[in-house]
């Protein structure tokens, strides 16, 4: 039975795939969408109960990732092929989504924060496809704000700073450079959550150490 959270992470990703709809890419490119950690994380506060009437703001940030990640998808080997050219298409036209969203709501200053952490986001993937010698620790780093960045811009503009650190933890777990048992513990230090909500996050993260195992 699916619990009063995963249905509205559902209904959210439901929301964005319509904004983002568009026939001849969904044929070629499939339906965009985050998983359920990427969801969690970034509309944590709207899982508590904070910031309801911010939905289009939330659903833009969403965008920014689902358009990188489909640039990410391509394999950038000579020419690309059809299936890979319309993939990079696609990353275009889900940037420009988010720029709309929030361009028709006025929130300039939400574009400002959001595209500086695209600017962070570009930097970290250059270091790690372009940086020959980067230590283990600069890794990591680069890809904690490649999955992070967004969120911890958005909540900035919103001053929901306080729930940036467990976005930040349950993101984190999508990294196989992290400890995700350990990240499992750092849960529960988080008081001020539901115990529901506590429970529905616990249930994504021991999924994720249940996926690791097998692989």
């Amino acid at each position: 039975m699916t619990n009063i959270y995963q249905k509205q992470v559902n209904n959210w990703r439901d929301d964005i795939a319509k904004i983002l709809y568009h026939p001849s890419l969904v044929k070629h490119t499939g339906v965009p969408k985050l998983n359920d950690l990427q969801m969690t994380s970034l509309f944590l506060p709207l899982l508590v109960g904070e910031n309801e009437k911010e939905l289009t703001s939330y659903y833009a940030t969403a965008i920014i990732y689902i358009a990188l990640s489909s640039h990410d998808d391509v394999i950038e080997r000579g020419t690309l092929n059809k299936s890979q050219q319309l993939q990079v298409l696609a990353g275009d036209y889900y940037s420009g989504k988010y720029y709309q969203l929030l361009s028709v709501e006025g929130k300039t200053e939400l574009i400002g924060q959001l595209t500086n952490s695209i600017r962070l986001m570009t930097e970290a993937r250059t270091q790690l496809l372009c940086v020959d010698k980067t230590s283990e620790v600069q890794r990591l780093t680069a890809s904690q704000t490649i999955v992070t960045a967004p969120t911890q811009a958005l909540f900035q503009q919103l001053g929901l700073t306080k729930y940036v650190p467990l976005a930040k933890t349950i993101a984190f777990c999508q990294l196989p450079q992290m400890d995700v048992s350990d990240l499992l513990g750092q849960l529960e230090a988080y008081e001020q959550l539901p115990s529901d909500l506590k429970m529905y996050i616990r249930s994504l993260l021991q999924e994720q150490v249940e996926l690791e195992t097998k692989l």
